[in-house]
């Protein structure tokens, strides 16, 4: 299979790059428009196989797509490429909006007219597949509208244009190379770094899949998933904020120990802006209208506490990736503003 990733130079894009370059005979393209969320380190030895191949394209830009298709002629493309944080998005939506919108827009297009021209065999088992979190029905982001608004595109394109595209609707992900900006990440390393870790007050549970699952869950639908389907992984960890940083903290108690125990870092505060955006919320996964599980009754197998350890051994050992991510040129990066485009 010939296997197109549009944003595959970010945390999912970097960890299924490596899944098909180690287990799989594919041919892999990346396309990614190398913004402040993607980190080329991610990749590791996976750069070096002479079945992938990077190529820098913005979403934005749809001649550029469409050349990309017709040179590579994949069999399949997995759309990764949208803004996920939360803090950004509400800081600059109008870029959230042209990202997620209307690149997942010009990448329809783009795709559609490659697709057209295909034989009827090759159109047949073509597919495309659009990742996007389950909503929460608290969540008021323009990065979560903009993502769910993506998928309801790719799921008219197949309606409008029989476009055989589906989408997939998940938990929160985590794992190796995921941004510390994000919670487990975060709360790891303002562990390891001797500070405070913040929680917000009262019960908040998240919904979690180690990104080692959902990318099992992604080869399930390469292979079965249908055109025009919505489809939701509904099992998942459930866990509540504090239960899931003692468990991070008794790992880390375990692998790297203190004179103290890392739990007693732990402190309480009132709700940042991420959880009043709705980011974390009880009803991040419930069932989505029309939505189905995964063909073949695929469900998540790897234990919470074994993915914790994995993940969190993966940090450990690999400080050259942390430092290029906490680095004053990297921050400096991320509080560069992009320049604004018209719509």
């Amino acid at each position: 299979m010939k296997l197109m990733i549009a944003g595959g130079t970010g945390f999912i894009g970097s960890n299924m790059i490596h899944y098909q370059v180690d287990n799989t005979n594919n041919q892999v393209t990346n396309l990614d428009k190398l913004t402040e969320t993607s980190n080329t380190r991610s990749l590791g030895r996976a750069r070096n196989s002479l079945r992938y191949t990077f190529k820098q394209v913005d979403l934005l830009d749809q001649q550029r797509l469409l050349l990309e298709l017709e040179k590579f002629q994949p069999d399949a493309l997995l759309h990764l490429a949208t803004t996920n944080n939360i803090s950004n998005s509400i800081e600059s939506p109008d870029n959230t909006i042209q990202n997620n919108c209307f690149g997942t827009l010009n990448l329809l297009e783009a795709v559609r007219a490659y697709h057209q021209e295909l034989p009827a065999q090759r159109q047949q088992s073509f597919r495309l597949i659009y990742l996007h979190p389950t909503p929460s029905t608290h969540n008021t982001s323009p990065c979560c509208y903009s993502r769910q608004s993506a998928a309801e595109l790719v799921l008219t394109w197949h309606n409008t244009y029989q476009l055989p595209a589906l989408t997939l609707a998940c938990p929160a992900s985590f794992g190796p190379c995921q941004f510390p900006e994000h919670l487990i990440p975060n709360t790891l390393l303002t562990a390891l770094d001797g500070k405070h870790i913040s929680i917000t007050e009262g019960e908040i549970e998240d919904q979690w899949i180690y990104v080692q699952d959902l990318i099992e869950g992604i080869n399930q639908l390469l292979v079965s998933g249908q055109p025009g389907c919505s489809y939701q992984i509904h099992e998942s960890h459930r866990i509540s904020r504090l239960e899931l940083t003692c468990q991070i903290c008794d790992i880390l108690d375990e692998l790297q120990p203190q004179p103290s125990s890392y739990r007693n870092l732990i402190t309480f505060a009132e709700p940042g802006i991420q959880e009043l955006a709705g980011y974390y919320s009880l009803k991040t996964n419930e069932p989505l209208k029309k939505s189905q599980p995964l063909p073949n009754e695929w469900l998540p197998t790897t234990p919470l506490k074994t993915a914790l350890e994995t993940t969190i051994s993966w940090y450990l050992n690999n400080p050259d990736w942390v430092t290029s991510i906490t680095s004053g040129e990297y921050l400096k990066r991320r509080k560069t503003p992009t320049p604004k485009k018209p719509w």
